[in-house]
């Protein structure tokens, strides 16, 4: 199965909030129970350095079993450090047996901030 294509537009400075819902060909949602997540997202393919890093380890990822969501939050003071204005990122899940599914992929676009708190 193919990664989804989703583009994505953080703003710097401020929460960031994605909600997925990881689905099977048909339609269904996918139990998610016992799967770990990791997200990074890089200036572009294969840079070694990672702009913005979620994964269920850190609690910046949560999924929600049977439902097949998934929610990444990366807080305010996260985003503010970044200088970057585009960048590339894709979303994996590690199921319980060892099998990896990249799920999503695109392109992301920094929303530089005005206000400086």
């Amino acid at each position: 199965m193919s990664a989804g294509i989703k583009d994505i537009e953080i703003e710097i400075g401020a929460t960031f909030q994605m909600n997925v819902c990881w689905k099977d060909p048909n339609g269904v949602p996918r139990d998610n129970t016992g799967y770990s997540a990791h997200m990074q997202i890089r200036k572009k393919y294969g840079d070694p350095v990672a702009i913005l890093d979620f994964s269920t380890a850190d609690a910046s990822i949560i999924l929600d079993g049977a439902s097949g969501n998934i929610f990444i939050t990366g807080l305010a003071n996260l985003t503010e450090e970044v200088t970057q204005r585009y960048g590339v990122y894709d979303l994996k899940m590690f199921a319980p047996d060892g099998v990896v599914y990249r799920i999503l992929k695109g392109a992301v676009d920094f929303d530089p901030e005005a206000t400086i708190s």
